[in-house]
């Protein structure tokens, strides 16, 4: 099963906005203050897999990776994905994820739900949108690849595995990268993986729990962050000195949202409001679509503030990774 980066058909809004040269970057940005209370630990109900039967997809064929680091003198033997501590895989996808959303123009997201409606080829997507897609899907290749692809890898080595993802996925969390913490969850939810029903029967209580508490977290913040940015108004001189405080500190910490988000409330948006109103431009909608891309800026800034450190094992690790076919999923 090919996992995929959401992109609705809509009309063409490249044009137009990509007139808006610059964006200025407002002070305080509301989102950032509205995803922490976001993250508050919910209810807790049983997780529950439907039953199915034990499967276990051989690997096939090599995946070239976006992953920064060397390609040569490949180790012998690949290592285990359990290894190579949470928190470290936590900060490495950090990295990555940070940079490809620094480096994306937030403009041409409207590019690619144009390309999308013409069912135009991936590759006339524009590149650094095309980036962040390729990286999702290697992330979540490397989660389903490490959980089947060994054919000799028994139920409960395979629950060990689960149980290790569900950890990166909560350090992903901590480091607020809401972006490998979809991803993640998206692979371990995906069909080749939660229909083993074995496995997952001998995944502990704990992580289960753990498990389902992440995805309703996810599902939150996917859900009321496009909220938020269509209530959001720009903000005013704020009154209260704390709340100013906090808003600053928020904004020094590094985070990295998922950019589905965005393109699916762009797509929205377009979808519910019409272009023109009297023969003469929307404003309100060009407001709202302005005010989306001045929070990717504001969330570009914040993605800069990482100041983690690059590990080259797990580099050439996940570069030198083999994955499943998507025919034996």
């Amino acid at each position: 099963m090919l996992l995929t980066l959401s992109l609705l058909p809509a009309p063409a809004l490249f044009a137009r906005l990509q007139s808006c040269q610059t964006l200025a970057l407002e002070p305080d940005s509301p989102l950032l203050t509205e995803l922490e209370p976001l993250l508050e630990t919910g209810s807790i109900s049983k997780l529950r897999m439907p039953p199915c039967t034990e499967s276990a997809p051989k690997t096939t064929t090599k995946v070239s990776c976006a992953c920064p680091g060397p390609a040569n003198n490949q180790p012998r033997k690949m290592a285990s994905i359990t290894t190579f501590p949470a928190k470290l895989l936590a900060e490495q996808f950090t990295l990555m994820d940070a940079e490809l959303f620094q480096n994306v123009v937030p403009y041409q997201c409207h590019s690619s739900i144009r390309i999308q409606q013409n069912k135009e080829v991936n590759a006339q997507l524009p590149p650094t949108v095309l980036a962040v897609i390729i990286h999702y899907h290697h992330v979540a290749h490397c989660v389903t690849t490490t959980c089947l692809g060994d054919p000799s890898m028994k139920a409960e080595d395979r629950a060990r595995v689960v149980e290790h993802w569900i950890k990166v996925a909560k350090e992903c969390l901590a480091l607020r990268n809401y972006c490998s913490v979809h991803t993640i969850l998206c692979a371990l939810q995906s069909h080749p993986v939660r229909q083993l029903k074995t496995t997952w029967g001998e995944v502990s209580r704990k992580s289960a729990r753990k498990f389902q508490r992440l995805c309703t977290q996810d599902k939150k913040v996917n859900r009321d962050v496009p909220m938020k940015m269509a209530i959001c108004r720009l903000p005013a001189r704020e009154k209260n000195p704390q709340r100013t405080q906090m808003r600053q500190r928020l904004q020094k910490k590094g985070a990295v949202p998922f950019l589905g988000t965005f393109i699916m409330y762009l797509d929205r948006l377009d979808i519910a409001m019409k272009d023109f109103v009297d023969g003469k431009n929307n404003m309100l909608k060009m407001t709202k679509e302005i005010k989306v891309l001045q929070e990717m800026q504001r969330l570009q800034v914040a993605a800069g503030q990482y100041t983690l450190l690059r590990d080259a094992e797990f580099a050439l690790w996940f570069q030198s990774m083999e994955r499943l076919s998507d025919t034996k999923r």
